[in-house]
């Protein structure tokens, strides 16, 4: 597996499509929690642990129709697992609307949240 051998400081995961996109739209509908890739949660409980013993940051847009949902499940992981992480996350996509981090360090439109352990 890239992660855990090759010598990588990103392993960017493209996980969107239109036909994704629109899907993750129809499960938001269904529940306003979800929204994200399905996938995102055995993806980052799988890989987790592998990035962060070798220091590899995770790119992607796990997020889908509803990316703060999806850094929720992210750290909801990391603090199960006992991980602490940042996630970062784009939102507005299309919308002109700012890039932002999720949580609370705070500059100009960006925010940090990270899993207290």
């Amino acid at each position: 597996m890239l992660a855990e051998h090759a010598d990588l400081d990103y392993l960017v995961l493209e996980c969107l499509a239109e036909r994704t996109i629109a899907l993750a739209q129809l499960r938001k509908r269904s529940d306003p929690s979800g929204g994200y890739d399905p996938l995102l949660k055995r993806r980052v409980e799988m890989l987790l642990p592998i990035i962060k013993r070798n220091g590899v940051k995770l790119v992607s847009n796990f997020g889908a129709a509803n990316p703060l949902a999806a850094a929720d499940a992210i750290l909801a992981i990391a603090f199960r697992q006992g991980v602490p992480i940042k996630v970062a996350v784009v939102t507005g996509a299309g919308r002109g609307e700012a890039a932002r981090l999720r949580g609370g360090m705070r500059e100009p439109a960006l925010r940090l949240r990270r899993a207290q352990l």
